[in-house]
């Protein structure tokens, strides 16, 4: 995977997608970065906080995405 990938909020839900779809550029240059990406991206950035909604409403941590409880949680800096 791709640095782009390995640093994405994302990464937990695609894994860089399926290899055969990893064949553009990223804005650097790496090779490898899955072309569906950005809609991807689009997507999840779209259902990550009515998932995190949801699954706290049901019981579950969120460990995952842009509102994830360490994220949110996490102590004010004085």
């Amino acid at each position: 995977m791709t640095r782009q990938c390995q640093q994405c909020d994302y990464q937990f839900a695609c894994y860089g997608e399926c290899p055969k779809n990893r064949f553009i550029r990223t804005d650097e240059g790496e090779a490898g970065l899955n072309y569906l990406c950005a809609g991807w991206h689009k997507f999840f950035n779209h259902i990550d906080q009515s998932m995190a909604y949801i699954l706290r409403r049901a019981g579950y941590p969120v460990a995952h995405g842009k509102y994830r409880d360490a994220v949110i949680n996490k102590p004010q800096a004085k």
